[in-house]
């Protein structure tokens, strides 16, 4: 597996003389353990106990999903989707932020899972990335099925366990490193 923000920060580290490796695990076991870093994580006070953020890696555009068909595009916020039949993945921000809200999301596994759930019809609402999604949506040969309605836009981050030795370096190493891939146009 990979994409946009596996692939910069493996280019980034290269250009700093580090070999980056990178293992997909379920988000939750990646927080408890953090053996070096997580890519890519979102800005929360909490992480800084145990993490440095690095420079702006990526963002992700959050929203919900709908089906073309489905006449529902009045989601701006998430208030808007109070008393509706809306799921969102467990254990992903998308999800407390509904639970934050009082509503009760459907538990859905995975993103593929959710846009199934969508297809079918049993959600009206999917609360997702859209970056993610539309990848997904386009691999499972659905484009033009859905719609969506942007919620947030979200800066993303390479954050680096500061228990790790060598983590300020890597840091400012990192940071080097994409602002270099930026100005040389290989980020675009």
């Amino acid at each position: 597996m990979s994409g946009f923000d596996y692939e910069v920060v493996i280019e980034t580290f290269a250009r700093t003389g580090w070999l980056a490796r990178i293992a997909f695990v379920p988000w939750k076991r990646a927080v408890a353990v953090v053996p070096a870093g997580l890519l890519s994580c979102a800005y929360r006070a909490q992480r800084e106990e145990f993490a440095f953020y690095s420079e702006q890696l990526s963002s992700t555009t959050d929203g919900v999903y709908y089906r073309s068909d489905f006449a529902d595009d009045q989601n701006s916020s998430h208030a808007d989707l109070i008393g509706k039949k809306v799921g969102a993945v467990t254990g992903y921000s998308t999800h407390a932020k509904l639970t934050d809200f009082g509503i009760d999301p459907i538990d859905i596994p995975n993103g593929e899972a959710g846009i199934k759930m969508l297809e079918h019809g049993r959600l009206d609402n999917f609360l997702n990335g859209r970056q993610a999604t539309d990848f997904l949506i386009k691999w499972l040969g659905l484009s033009g099925r859905f719609r969506f309605s942007i919620m947030a836009d979200k800066p993303l981050f390479l954050c680096l366990s500061k228990a790790f030795p060598l983590s300020n370096l890597l840091l400012e190493d990192f940071n080097k490193g994409l602002a270099e891939v930026k100005a040389d146009g290989t980020y675009a």
